[in-house]
């Protein structure tokens, strides 16, 4: 009910304290006069928000502003018209300002919609590709399964190599160029070729383990791993 009473009324002084409001208050009551407060319990409870909040409110109903605004003016209340309101309150109680707002504020809202749109649009048309997702990292091999046998990599090169710990040692490697560089087991590494197909990757042309690491690979990537299945054959792996 409140809140329908409200649109009719308005602003007809502030007061830094409640005590100062209840005796302007008492006066337009006692003159037939209905009045409204806002922010009194807020500044009852921390005097120091007085200034913060614009001081106690008092409304009165727009039909019966002027002679509140006499009697106010009479009781020594108010020095001169709208003396007590601020700035912002003495504009919003102009209907002409409110409609002012409210075409700004669509103008406002119909720029952050656009904005909104042009960012998620180019994010779209941004999205890396599945050869960006992949080719972009050096993505380190934990292990694969093949025919639901796991086997991990360790690769055996013709000299000796240096293997620090805590890093990996064993990449798998995407070349922009379509070569694949694939981590041995137990053997030198295998070189194979790829290329995107669909929504997946193809692995062909291995020049060893063919059986194993030839044919179409589901991908599933993220920031942090990378998974390759075909029906025989998982790569899992994560960033190196």
């Amino acid at each position: 009910m409140l809140k329908l009473q409200m649109q009719d009324f308005i602003i007809i002084a502030t007061f830094t304290l409640p005590s100062e409001l209840a005796i302007a208050k008492s006066r337009l009551e006692s003159e037939g006069i209905e009045c409204l407060i806002k922010d009194e319990l807020t500044i009852q409870s921390y005097n120091f928000l007085s200034n913060a909040v614009g001081g106690v409110k008092l409304f009165v109903h727009k039909s019966k502003s002027e002679r509140a605004r006499t009697i106010l003016k009479e009781g020594g209340f108010l020095k001169d018209n709208d003396s007590n309101l601020t700035s912002v309150e003495k504009y919003l109680n102009n209907p002409q300002n409110l409609k002012k707002l409210k075409r700004v504020s669509l103008i406002l809202f119909g720029l952050i919609a656009i904005i909104a749109v042009i960012m998620v649009t180019y994010g779209i048309i941004n999205r890396p590709t599945t050869i960006q997702k992949i080719a972009n990292y050096d993505w380190c091999l934990d292990h694969i399964v093949y025919n639901n046998e796991e086997y991990y990599p360790n690769t055996i090169e013709g000299e000796v190599q240096l293997r620090l710990l805590y890093q990996c040692n064993e990449k798998l490697n995407f070349s922009r160029d379509g070569t694949l560089s694939i981590p041995g087991f137990e053997s030198r590494k295998i070189i194979s070729k790829w290329m995107v197909e669909n929504d997946g990757i193809k692995v062909y042309d291995s020049d060893t383990l063919d059986f194993v690491f030839n044919g179409t690979f589901e991908v599933q990537v993220n920031n942090r791993e990378l998974i390759l299945s075909s029906p025989s054959t998982t790569f899992y792996c994560f960033l190196n």
